[in-house]
């Protein structure tokens, strides 16, 4: 979802840039369309796995309109631009998470 609104994004751009001002605003449409379908999907996933954040970059936004793509989360393990920290193989993230896992259990805590 996050590609397909990164595509109308830069799709929208390149309409705006050559003056159709109708198809730039369709193409803004659909990406915001695309990025409020991935925010319910990252909001809907969150609430029933509370882990799920952990693979994330930022936390979810909680508002939904005028969403941008910089404001969307981005998986810990990528390589975009837009990634706010610094990049984790899924190995390191998985060693992290066993880890902690373990750490709660010898401290006693849920």
């Amino acid at each position: 979802m996050l590609k397909r609104a990164q595509f109308y994004d830069g799709k929208a751009a390149g309409e705006e840039a050559r003056g159709h001002i109708d198809a730039a605003n369709r193409s803004y449409a659909a990406c915001q369309s695309e990025l409020s379908a991935a925010l319910l999907y990252l909001q809907k996933h969150s609430a029933t796995d509370p882990e799920f954040a952990t693979w994330l970059d930022r936390s979810i936004p909680t508002d939904s309109k005028n969403l941008q793509l910089s404001d969307m989360p981005r998986s810990i393990t990528s390589t975009g631009k837009d990634v706010r920290v610094q990049r984790l193989s899924k190995s390191e993230v998985k060693i992290a998470v066993v880890q902690a896992a373990l750490q709660k259990l010898f401290d006693g805590t849920d």
